[in-house]
């Protein structure tokens, strides 16, 4: 057949457009199913977070009244659920200057705290990590906040979200990254003493997330990395957290009780396969993906530097052809145990940052496709509709 007659074939080394297609078991390609509200298999009431609880945002001004803020509606940032010590989970969401937790009991969202962010020209993107009962919560803005489950209301700004005493003791009033690591919290990319120093780890005390003054008592402390490196994200992977910077990669262990540090990837010139786009990072149990400035890498701990899979390459063209390079904190990726695939999302040029495209691919049959839609958070959460006596007496007086 003549190629150039017959638009039905694929030339070698090219791919076919998939959009809003998925590969099932067996390799088979089928259209890929519509978006479903949150819980929609429930009674429903706001649980997905529809009505943002905007009549919720109130404060005390310096008089002692009650004022209401003027925040309206704004994009979800993170989705982070968590389990407590008694097997109990819980959803928390973020938004730019807010912070929810999930009732799932009554289909309905707890404001945690409002007031975040700084200007809303400027968005703020939330991390978190859990603990024992403990969320700790930084945005590289504001001083990084602790939720106990089940605290209440407190402070002129009327949160259930707290400071963390012992960050002040030490200096510290901002962070990038948090992490959750062999039993302590761990920030990184911080403000220390009114100075970023975006190289510093920090980490709190053993099963104490809300201790990080060091003492004798105590294995609190923090490292810096090399001074030229800023870390950007975190995950564990087979024992050890991995640390992802703009120059490499390191790994955090433990060795003799203590914890040490090893740079296992650098390239500090061009950063050639090095993360660029710090919510991509995303990991399958056995491996991390993320997106660097070229394409879409994978590593663990049996490569020597990360790789590009050619096949995944192919496909990833997509992104890095459209892709707002000026929006480094808008993209982010997810991993889908339920449908063994990768997503992710980015924004294309003009559209102010906001995720408009998703690139969805599949490291069991090497295959990948395009959704026509971008979401600004992802998460995998398990229902868990299970009444804290806290919220029982409250629904029942």
């Amino acid at each position: 057949l003549d190629v150039r007659s017959s638009p039905d074939l694929v030339p070698l080394g090219a791919f076919r457009w998939h959009q809003n297609f998925q590969t099932v078991e067996r390799g088979r390609l089928c259209r890929r199913p519509g978006f479903e509200r949150f819980l929609k298999q429930e009674a429903y009431n706001n649980q997905d977070l529809h009505d943002q609880l905007l009549n919720a945002q109130l404060y005390v001004d310096g008089s002692g009244n009650v004022q209401a803020r003027n925040a309206g509606r704004e994009y979800l940032n993170l989705i982070q659920p968590i389990e407590s010590l008694s097997g109990w989970r819980t959803l928390f969401a973020g938004s730019h200057s807010r912070l929810y937790e999930l009732v799932e009991s009554t289909g309905n969202w707890r404001l945690l705290g409002d007031g975040f962010g700084g200007p809303a020209t400027d968005p703020k993107y939330w991390d978190a990590a859990s603990l024992g009962d403990t969320t700790l919560f930084p945005n590289n803005f504001d001083k990084p906040q602790s939720y106990i489950l089940g605290d209440t209301i407190s402070g002129s700004g009327l949160r259930r979200t707290r400071d963390i005493a012992d960050l002040d003791t030490i200096g510290i009033t901002a962070a990038k990254v948090v992490a959750q690591f062999m039993g302590v919290m761990v920030l990184m990319n911080v403000v220390a003493d009114g100075s970023r120093r975006a190289m510093r780890i920090v980490w709190s005390g053993y099963l104490q997330p809300l201790s990080w003054v060091p003492a004798t008592d105590s294995i609190a402390g923090f490292q810096d990395l090399d001074y030229d490196e800023e870390i950007l994200a975190a995950a564990p992977l087979q024992g050890a957290l991995m640390i992802y910077t703009t120059k490499g990669i390191w790994r955090m262990s433990v060795s003799e009780s203590v914890f040490s540090f090893k740079q296992v990837y650098v390239e500090r010139r061009s950063r050639d396969k090095c993360l660029a786009y710090p919510r991509t990072l995303v990991s399958t149990g056995f491996t991390h993906f993320f997106l660097s400035r070229t394409g879409i890498y994978e590593w663990n701990g049996f490569l020597t530097e990360p790789e590009r899979p050619a096949w995944l390459h192919l496909g990833s063209g997509t992104i890095f052809d459209d892709i707002d390079t000026s929006c480094c904190e808008a993209p982010v990726a997810e991993y889908r145990p339920e449908t063994k695939e990768g997503l992710v999302s980015w924004p294309q040029p003009g559209q102010a940052c906001l995720n408009t495209r998703t690139f969805v691919f599949s490291p069991e049959f090497q295959t990948s496709d395009i959704i026509d839609h971008g979401f600004t958070a992802f998460a995998n959460y398990t229902s868990d509709n299970q009444i804290l006596l806290r919220d029982w007496l409250s629904q029942y007086c």
